[in-house]
């Protein structure tokens, strides 16, 4: 069982997205560490993890890879975290209503600390904002998502009535 437990945290906003979503918990045997201090013991808990993001309705699952270091003498709650935090890419320090926790967001695997013996998986949704050029799915999990705009049947960002109508993707930017 994980010392720090939840299902799902957020909404977080993380590279100009505001409903991302850190889930898919996941805590190994080496993942939990007892330290006695003179005063008390300290509870290290590790935590690996998933980013998801919801960009118009639809859900990227897999935007980061995520690895969640801190402690607590009484085991937290982390769902005690502030609604709306910022992540960014790298490593974010967020503060609950008792301790810091360290929350490292990368493509890899190399963030968890705790691993199987498989390779690094770098695999994830690349998604990112464009004002102009091309839009929707360019690549194996790339996707190109038009910011106020409508991504047209022709895969491009335009505010044009022929972009915005029949054939408008959607799931890449606003439609009529």
């Amino acid at each position: 069982m994980c010392s720090l437990e939840f299902k799902e945290l957020g909404p977080f906003s993380y590279n100009g997205f505001t409903e991302c979503y850190i889930y898919n918990p996941v805590s190994g045997p080496d993942d939990k560490l007892k330290k006695n201090t003179p005063q008390f013991v300290r509870v290290y808990i590790d935590i690996n993890a998933t980013l998801k993001c919801i960009v118009n309705g639809v859900t990227y699952s897999n935007v980061q890879r995520v690895n969640i270091y801190g402690y607590d003498n009484k085991l937290p709650n982390i769902n005690h975290f502030k609604p709306g935090l910022q992540l960014s890419h790298g490593s974010n320090s967020i503060n609950n209503e008792r301790d810091t926790y360290y929350i490292t967001l990368n493509e890899c695997t190399f963030v968890w600390t705790y691993r199987t013996s498989s390779d690094l998986d770098c695999h994830v949704d690349k998604i990112k904002m464009v004002n102009d050029g091309p839009c929707g799915k360019v690549n194996n999990n790339e996707y190109l998502i038009c910011q106020n705009q409508c991504c047209g049947q022709d895969g491009k960002c335009s505010n044009q009535p022929n972009s915005c109508g029949i054939g408008c993707q959607s799931n890449f930017g606003i439609c009529n």
